[in-house]
């Protein structure tokens, strides 16, 4: 989301960009590909104290007028390395999701504080805390408390502008994929149960899953349990989304809460119909039966009774590629959602141009 806002930001000239990463990686090598300039305070081996010293340095250097930040760390360093600098500076944080469970005894006590904080900076320090959805914000004023009048609902944006051939071709065996870090929260042993009840009725149906994390190998002994080595492939990190979402027809998403998921919408995009669980933001992209189907609950057979119908039915599934495509086009494109941070901009710079 980050890197599509600053593409989309783009064409105000008037609004000098810059970004402040915790690592030099992909999204670092993304950024400056678009001509902005990017600072790594690299949190590897950096104690948080440090962190600060050298954020405070480089604010003190070149001193904006806003700092919009989009993460629990992210959000405190904001804020606390201000406190150093020019106190005119406006902060602004994208909610992108609810705080996840911490399973680690080890990190609770940290995590916990760090949370506490985080919450307090937001509802007491930060002009705006921006909702990627509305589900999100009323989240946040019941059940953190953040004052209604501070959120404001931006939906997340994704690039259109490239062709898409409607209706999809088939090469090959249907191939259902999904993407995402590989953590308890994405619940992608569900897809692999999913997987597992098609391959009962369709053998021929592929799976592919793009990323990595802590939970791979979970889903790696699950897959060899129900036997599906030859059938369901991990693509691990990669590098062109463009051709993973090219090489899919059908997008699953199982995550247990999302905000609003990009790699939806970007599905979406490439004229993917989707399945995905009736939580979080997702009532906010899909329409059931239009785009895809949303499902009740996390039963597999129910996901897979969905998948296999749209497998099944070239009509329907042209119907929902199209549907797909044209929802996020008129509704979630990149252009959009700058449009509507830069109003946010103004607004807590003092309605500068």
């Amino acid at each position: 989301m980050v890197f599509h806002l600053i593409s989309g930001l783009r064409k105000y000239r008037q609004v000098k960009l810059s970004a402040v990463l915790f690592n030099d990686g992909k999204l670092a090598s993304e950024i400056r590909e678009l001509g902005v300039s990017v600072f790594i305070v690299n949190e590897n081996g950096n104690n948080f104290f440090n962190m600060i010293r050298c954020s405070v340095k480089y604010l003190r250097g070149f001193p904006p007028d806003i700092i919009h930040s989009h993460g629990l760390k992210e959000n405190v360093l904001g804020c606390i390395s201000t406190m150093f600098c020019d106190s005119r500076i406006a902060l602004v944080n994208t909610q992108h999701g609810m705080p996840e469970p911490i399973h680690d005894k080890r990190k609770f006590m940290k995590r916990y504080l760090l949370s506490k904080y985080n919450m307090y900076v937001l509802k007491n320090k930060y002009k705006y805390v921006v909702a990627v959805s509305a589900e999100m914000r009323n989240k946040l004023v019941s059940e953190k408390e953040v004052p209604p009048d501070k959120i404001r609902v931006i939906y997340n944006g994704t690039e259109t502008d490239f062709p898409v051939h409607l209706p999809r071709q088939r090469k090959g065996p249907f191939v259902i994929g999904s993407a995402g870090r590989f953590f308890p929260v994405k619940d992608y042993p569900l897809m692999v149960e999913i997987a597992m009840e098609i391959n009962k009725t369709d053998s021929a149906t592929r799976f592919e899953l793009a990323g990595d994390g802590p939970e791979r190998v979970p889903i790696l002994g699950l897959i060899r349990k129900y036997h599906l080595e030859e059938k369901f492939i991990l693509r691990g990190n990669v590098e062109r989304m463009a051709e993973f979402y090219g090489g899919i027809d059908l997008y699953l998403n199982t995550s247990l809460h999302e905000g609003l998921p990009m790699s939806v919408l970007e599905a979406m995009a490439h004229g993917i119909p989707v399945i995905v669980p009736d939580t979080g933001g997702m009532s906010e992209i899909i329409t059931n039966g239009v785009e895809g189907y949303k499902i009740n609950g996390r039963d597999p057979k129910l996901f897979a009774e969905k998948c296999l119908e749209i497998m099944n039915n070239k009509p329907m599934y042209d119907r929902m590629a199209g549907e797909s495509r044209e929802r996020v086009v008129n509704n979630f494109s990149c252009e959009r959602m700058a449009d509507e941070y830069y109003n946010i901009y103004r607004d807590s710079a003092g309605g500068v141009n």
